[in-house]
C-alpha cells in the first residue's frame, strides 16, 4: 500500500496502531532527511526542495513531501505560542468561566474534556484547570459540579444541538439536587473545526492563551500542537470554544457615530 499521510489516524495510521507495525513494514521517504540532504538529488536537489518548502503552507510540506502529517513545532497552533508563556501562578481578580465538551455518544471513543479557564483585564486567558475521561455523562456531570463549587465559575460554556439536548435536562436536575446554580450558555460551533477555532488561535498567536507549568497542560498543548492532522481533537474542541464564547461575551462595543447637524446649527470641538 502506498499513500500520502495527512492525519495520524488515517488509513496507513490506523493499520500500524491496529497491529503495533507487526504486520507491516513501513517505508517512508522525506523528501529532505534531518541533515537536509535530499532523497533524489538528480530530480530534486536540496536548494529546489528547500525552495518548494518556503513557497507553500507548512502541513502541505510535511505530507507530501516528508510523509509526517504532524510537526513538533505545530503548523495551526505554534508550540511557542503556549510555551513562552506558561505560569506558575495565575494572578488574583480573574473572571472566571468554565468550557466543556462533552462525549454523548456511547462506545464513541471521544473524551469527554472540562476546563476552568479565567480571563483578566487585558483579555489574556488563564487556563486553571482540566479533566479529561472517557466515561458516562452522569459522571461527567457530577465531575463538572465539582469543578464549579472549587472556582465558581461566572458561566459554563457548553455547545449547542445535540449536546444541549442530551445534557441540559440532567445538568439542571443535578444543580436542583446540589443546590448549586451556575449560568450555561450555549453556544453553536461551526461545521468547520478550524474555522471554531481560529478565535481562540488568534488570541494564542498574540501569546494571550497562558497554560500552567502541570503535566496536564503538556497533553493539551501537545493536541493543540499536532492539530489538524492529529488523532485527537477533543482538548482543541474545549479551547475553541472559549475564544467562541470569549467573543461572544466580550462583542466590541458599537461605533459611536456623530449624526449629522441640523440646518442652522454648527458641531463645536475642543
Amino acid at each position: 500500500m502506498c499513500c500520502t499521510r495527512w492525519h495520524e489516524d488515517d488509513l496507513a495510521g490506523m493499520l500500524l496502531a491496529h497491529d503495533g507495525g507487526e504486520k507491516w513494514e513501513l517505508l517512508s521517504m522525506p523528501a529532505l532527511d534531518e541533515n537536509d540532504a535530499a532523497l533524489w538529488p538528480e530530480r530534486f536537489s536540496a536548494e529546489e526542495l528547500k525552495s518548494i518548502r518556503d513557497q507553500i503552507p507548512l502541513r502541505d510540506w510535511l505530507s507530501l513531501y516528508q510523509q509526517t502529517p504532524t510537526s513538533e513545532t505545530g503548523t495551526f497552533f505554534l508550540r511557542s505560542w503556549f510555551e513562552d508563556h506558561r505560569y506558575d501562578t495565575p494572578p488574583e481578580n480573574l473572571s472566571i468561566y468554565c468550557s466543556t465538551d462533552f462525549a454523548v455518544t456511547k462506545s464513541g471513543g471521544d473524551l469527554t474534556e472540562l476546563c476552568i479557564f479565567g480571563e483578566d483585564k487585558a483579555g489574556d486567558v488563564f487556563v486553571l484547570e482540566w479533566h479529561y475521561a472517557q466515561t458516562t455523562l452522569d459522571k461527567s456531570i457530577d465531575t463538572l459540579l465539582d469543578m464549579c463549587k472549587r472556582h465558581r465559575p461566572r458561566t459554563i460554556f457548553g455547545e449547542s444541538g445535540v449536546i444541549k439536548s442530551s445534557l441540559e435536562p440532567f445538568l439542571q436536575k443535578r444543580m436542583r439536587e446540589e443546590g448549586q446554580w451556575t449560568q450555561c450558555e450555549w453556544i453553536t460551533r461551526r461545521s468547520d473545526k478550524q474555522a471554531s477555532a481560529q478565535p481562540i488561535r488568534a488570541r494564542a498567536s498574540m501569546g494571550k492563551v497562558r497554560f500552567p507549568k502541570k503535566p496536564w497542560a503538556d497533553r493539551v498543548i501537545n493536541q493543540c500542537v499536532a492539530f489538524p492532522a492529529g488523532k485527537y481533537d477533543d482538548a482543541v474542541d474545549t479551547l475553541a470554544l472559549i475564544g467562541m464564547a470569549l467573543d461572544k461575551t466580550h462583542a466590541p462595543a458599537s461605533v459611536y457615530r456623530r449624526p449629522p447637524p441640523r440646518r442652522g446649527t454648527t458641531w463645536m470641538s475642543r
